[in-house]
């Protein structure tokens, strides 16, 4: 399997780590690089060229839907997916600005699948 780069937006390492071990054991080779900031998701777009963005709905200072809208508005190719508690809360909104998906971090079984698919379609 050729290496997956991963470029979380979230200001939480556990659950950074907890997702990262949770895809090495369904079988993913990862590169990975995380940002809480907005200024530091710009950035990384360009530096880290991600195969996928994995973000948090609620961030220090902006939330994850301005996280989307900046990950949209300069590479719209790369799929963007939430990873979330509560996804439901934000589900259609999240969809309807483009989100590949919304995985709920309760139910964070299915989110090796949700990727394969997402990189699978793009």
């Amino acid at each position: 399997m050729a290496i997956v780069r991963i470029l979380f937006v979230d200001d939480c390492d556990d659950d950074v780590f907890i997702t990262t071990r949770r895809l090495k054991k369904a079988g993913f080779e990862l590169e990975t690089c995380t940002v809480a900031l907005e200024h530091e998701l710009r950035e990384a777009i360009e530096r880290f060229s991600p195969d996928i963005v994995v973000s948090d709905m609620t961030l220090p200072g902006f939330s994850g839907l301005d996280a989307l809208d900046v990950v949209r508005s300069s590479r719209p190719e790369i799929p963007f997916m939430f990873l979330c508690g509560g996804a439901e809360r934000c589900e259609r909104q999240a969809l309807q600005r483009g989100a590949y998906a919304i995985v709920d971090k309760d139910h964070a079984e299915s989110l090796p699948a949700v990727i394969g698919s997402a990189l699978a379609c793009h």
